[in-house]
């Protein structure tokens, strides 16, 4: 059975204080996803059709584009040709696909998952390409990517993969911008490269809405060399998916986790205790009732006491809030 595999090369002391920088690489096997062939191991990948023209658009080849490392996952994009039997819908189209990678222990990654996105949401036959990633503070993750096929022109989507949803999955393609003419500026050459990229990002202020950047094919403009192809660059946010801020008393002696029905709340931007607030995507047990101190950010500073507390004994305590109300004890 032909196995295919991601290369993964670990840099310790990348600034030298220790003698470094330290390279280790090592292969993770993610399955039987593609046929082998051609001069790098794999057939090369066609180009993606456009509407309007015979000329297509190049989705280059399938070195790993983007690729973030948050609570021991790596999760990377590239973009593959699924062999029939990983995705017969979108074989011989290519397709835009991510990993995740467990590196709880760095000597030995592993597969925790993967995915297509093939786009037959937006049209039949459509391929996606120049994937992008971003994961925020709940494990929510968002790939931004282009799409075109032979009935659209080359557009920016891009999918949302939410915390536990199924293995293997992302939710629907969103629309940044569809493409409004069709695309070619070889300039003398065989080659019609689109912009290769495409960006996603994690607004820092609430550490959950997305950022989408990518291109499009725009109305075709000035001729230069007998071609008068043009681009755009377009971005959207997505609307804050919904954050949860768990605890950490030792579970189940104290219910925390989701299993054991925790207590949560939804973060409401703007309206927190303390100086600090992170979201997480379950709770975060520990015996001295310290894992979300240890795991995210010590978001427990609302509430101080500053006098002992004593049986029948009054006691003051300090509270430090966004907006007024009241304690109930």
């Amino acid at each position: 059975c032909i196995r295919d595999r991601v290369q993964v090369i670990r840099v310790d002391d990348p600034l030298g204080t220790g003698g470094g920088p330290f390279f280790t690489g090592q292969y993770v096997v993610v399955g039987d996803i593609e046929d082998v062939g051609g001069v790098y191991g794999w057939p090369a990948l066609t180009d993606a059709p456009q509407l309007g023209t015979t000329t297509r658009i190049e989705v280059n080849d399938r070195r790993a584009l983007d690729a973030v490392w948050r609570n021991n996952n790596l999760w990377i994009t590239t973009t593959i040709d699924p062999n029939i039997g990983y995705d017969p819908t979108n074989t011989g189209q290519a397709t835009a696909h991510w990993f995740r990678l467990n590196t709880t222990t760095l000597a030995s990654i592993f597969l925790a998952d993967q995915g297509n996105i093939g786009g037959e949401d937006i049209a039949t036959g459509t391929w996606t390409f120049f994937p992008a990633v971003a994961v925020n503070g709940t494990e929510d993750v968002a790939i931004g990517f282009a799409a075109s096929a032979a009935s659209i022109y080359g557009g920016a989507y891009y999918a949302i993969r939410e915390f536990g949803d199924p293995l293997s999955t992302v939710g629907a393609s969103v629309t940044v911008q569809a493409g409004v003419d069709w695309y070619v500026r070889t300039f003398g050459g065989t080659r019609n490269r689109w912009g290769d990229y495409s960006g996603a990002a994690v607004d820092p202020a609430d550490d959950a809405t997305f950022w989408i950047f990518n291109e499009y094919a725009e109305d075709r403009g000035t001729v230069i060399s007998n071609e008068d192809g043009r681009w755009g660059t377009a971005w959207a946010s997505t609307a804050p998916l919904q954050s949860l801020d768990f605890g950490d008393a030792p579970d189940p002696t104290y219910p925390t986790l989701i299993a054991s029905t925790g207590a949560s709340h939804v973060i409401v931007q703007g309206v927190f205790m303390g100086a600090l607030i992170d979201a997480e995507p379950d709770g975060q047990p520990h015996p001295a009732a310290l894992g979300d101190d240890l795991a995210n950010l010590d978001d427990e500073d609302g509430v101080t006491w500053v006098t002992p507390l004593v049986p029948s004994q009054p006691a003051q305590m300090d509270v430090v809030a966004s907006v007024g109300g009241w304690v109930d004890a």
